[in-house]
């Protein structure tokens, strides 16, 4: 008999907060589930963790083998741009196969995912999401179909953001932080509501919905008990108290919601897919430094008055900002700063995308680049090089290197979609913040921390799973996002196909568990 499977997604939901705060007596369904639940570690993509994570575990496919790495952005090789997947460009998602095969389907908010107008069930997208489902915009609530989205209005409303994406909320004051921090507890309180209502509406072979807020909340609030933290205001933690606790026990509320509406003939799976840490980053300020390599200019410099700027203003007492805040928001854009630079066709090698943890190369390359310089036989020698220069460069605070490791993707990806991916990962030394960094080939260089965001994304996830037949207890081995996808085929019984993950024997319970041929 084919299992009913309900996925609750905690995206950048942290497994070590998750740990301390249900030790602690914050987290009650989360402890419950835990007890009878098989849980496991989940190594995602090395180096493209961020972007990946959800898509690999979408489709059942590495980076490479699809073309989302870093979301639905993408780079474009003619134009030299950057831009987002559509709809017909996006891979084979699991509701999709699903619904190819009969399967009822719903879900909500999926991350990466554009609007499924094919399902066999619900689909909706961006009620409350991190980044928009066509990649960039505003957040405007669509579904499938339509008329789900009359009942999605009446139930919960519009979504309590209004549209604005947290990185366009701009948090300064504590007040601001404040109405963040409510603004994103209300969107779980009312997700919560609104799948609930979806999942005892009829009987689905397959439910997703996955909260993001988390993500939003971990990246813009992270300083506020991180006591390590450059941006650190006692200040600002003795107002607010602890809001990603507060988030992570909102969290805990929907899902006991959800479990119990399930059912206990439902396998259960909650997905935390990447955790949180402070975001101490090279991205941008690693396009500087190629710029610096290719045309051999060491130079010092100090910081420039724009960030003298925000260091001042960040010093200025709570009180005291709140009262002259209107005199600065004249000066909010004229203190940005684009991160990399332009020309990129006239360049041997460039930044692109990758996430914060870590930045992407891309050589121009002859024959894939529409105006592209380095010739193929020189693609591995160049690489080996800016690899050599990348490694030598160190935290002038700290003294500790830059990087601690790089990563060519040709080594370590395969599939059609490979050439879409950087040429090289390059990943950061987080240890401490990376303010300023020097080597003999490209002197000393300064960041400005322009950025809202002061949390970051750390590499692995986790997962518990409970429900018929799955025994309590820990996986041994750790799994990538790509075995959940063949998982949920055998658990559905669907006919398989080529996928870059395997099946997750433990979760299979009464399920025939003879290993498919890949």
């Amino acid at each position: 008999m084919s299992a009913k499977l309900l996925i609750i997604g905690g995206d950048a939901a942290d497994p070590g907060l998750i740990e301390k705060w249900c030790e602690a007596g914050d987290l009650p369904n989360l402890s419950a589930l835990a007890r009878r639940s098989r849980r496991g570690r989940v190594k995602n993509p090395d180096g493209l963790e961020a972007g990946s994570a959800w898509p690999t575990f979408h489709t059942g496919l590495e980076p490479g083998g699809q073309p989302l790495f870093d979301g639905l952005r993408r780079f474009d090789p003619e134009r030299y741009t950057f831009g987002h997947y559509s709809t017909h460009e996006a891979p084979l998602m699991i509701w999709q196969e699903l619904s190819q095969a009969g399967k009822r389907c719903f879900v909500l908010d999926p991350p990466y995912s554009h609007l499924d107008a094919s399902i066999n069930g619900v689909c909706i997208v961006d009620w409350s999401s991190h980044v928009p489902a066509r990649g960039s915009g505003r957040l405007e609530l669509a579904t499938c179909p339509e008329s789900v989205r009359d009942t999605v209005l009446e139930l919960v409303g519009v979504e309590p953001a209004h549209g604005v994406l947290c990185d366009d909320n701009l948090c300064e004051t504590i007040d601001d932080y404040r109405r963040f921090r409510d603004i994103h507890l209300d969107r779980i309180e009312k997700k919560a509501k609104l799948a609930k209502h979806f999942l005892a509406e009829e009987t689905w072979d397959y439910f997703e919905v996955v909260f993001s807020d988390l993500h939003c909340l971990g990246h813009h609030l992270w300083h506020i008990n991180d006591r390590e933290h450059p941006r650190y205001r006692a200040d600002y933690e003795k107002a607010l108290g602890a809001p990603l606790r507060d988030a992570f026990r909102a969290l805990d509320s929907a899902i006991g919601a959800l479990v119990r509406e399930a059912g206990r003939d439902t396998i259960v799976l909650f997905y935390a897919s990447h955790g949180m840490g402070p975001q101490y980053t090279g991205t941008g300020l690693l396009d500087r430094i190629l710029d610096r390599l290719e045309n051999n200019r060491p130079s010092n410099e100090g910081p420039s008055l724009k960030g003298r700027a925000r260091e001042i203003w960040r010093s200025i007492p709570a009180d005291m900002r709140e009262r002259v805040e209107p005199f600065r928001k004249p000066f909010k854009g004229a203190l940005s700063h684009p991160q990399f630079l332009p020309d990129r066709h006239r360049r041997r090698s460039f930044e692109v995308y990758a996430n914060n943890g870590a930045g992407g190369v891309r050589l121009n390359l002859r024959g894939r680049e529409s105006q592209g310089l380095v010739d193929p036989t020189e693609y591995d020698a160049l690489l080996e090089q800016v690899e050599r220069d990348l490694l030598d460069i160190v935290n002038s605070e700290s003294g500790q290197p830059l990087v601690t490791r790089v990563i060519k993707t040709r080594d370590a990806y395969r599939g059609e979609f490979v050439n879409a991916l950087p040429d090289l990962i390059v990943i950061w030394n987080r240890e401490r913040p990376i303010r300023s960094v020097t080597s003999p080939k490209i002197g000393t260089l300064f960041q400005e921390f322009a950025d809202a965001r002061t949390g970051d994304h750390t590499v692995d996830g986790q997962f518990w799973a409970s429900g018929p037949g799955i025994t309590h207890g820990i996986l041994n081995e750790t799994v990538s996002p790509a075995d959940f996808l063949p998982t949920f085929r055998r658990l559905l019984h669907v006919p398989s196909r080529s996928t870059d993950g395997r099946p997750i024997l433990a979760l299979l319970g009464s399920v025939d568990r003879t290993e498919e041929c890949a």
